[in-house]
């Protein structure tokens, strides 16, 4: 899985993951794709949490911990509401 950009003020660009990072497992299981991700993102407990993912970068693993948070607290909603 690879990450093809990083949203300004994200838990990804304050983690430091980069776009071109190969995202290889989260809090030690492996990655198969996109959807194996958010499933274990997603089901890994509460939203709002500290987890370790390793990526593959420049030809070196790195483990990058992250800071999740709920992703209904980013989205962006229309004026009154």
């Amino acid at each position: 899985l690879r990450v093809m950009r990083v949203s300004r003020d994200s838990p990804a660009e304050t983690a430091g993951l980069r776009p071109g990072d190969l995202i290889h497992r989260l809090d030690g299981a492996p990655v198969g794709g996109l959807e194996s991700f958010y499933k274990m993102l997603w089901n890994g407990g509460s939203a709002e949490r500290d987890l370790t993912i390793e990526v593959l970068r420049e030809g070196q693993m790195q483990s990058v911990p992250v800071h999740s948070i709920d992703r209904t607290q980013t989205l962006r909603r229309a004026r009154g509401i």
